[in-house]
């Protein structure tokens, strides 16, 4: 194998993992009580952790 194969293949490997991730965080709020919170509050919140 050449390394554009292996690092397409890891690629997708990461991209696979990264959609089973986001399909259970979407599960997880979804199938999760109803937030009582603004979309913006949340983006808020999710930029002043990474700010962190």
């Amino acid at each position: 194998m050449t390394n554009i194969s292996i690092d397409v293949k890891t690629k997708q490997a990461r991209k696979n993992e990264a959609v089973t991730l986001l399909r259970i965080e979407i599960a997880k709020g979804w199938d999760g009580p109803v937030s009582k919170r603004k979309v913006k509050d949340i983006i808020r919140a999710k930029t002043e952790v990474r700010k962190s």
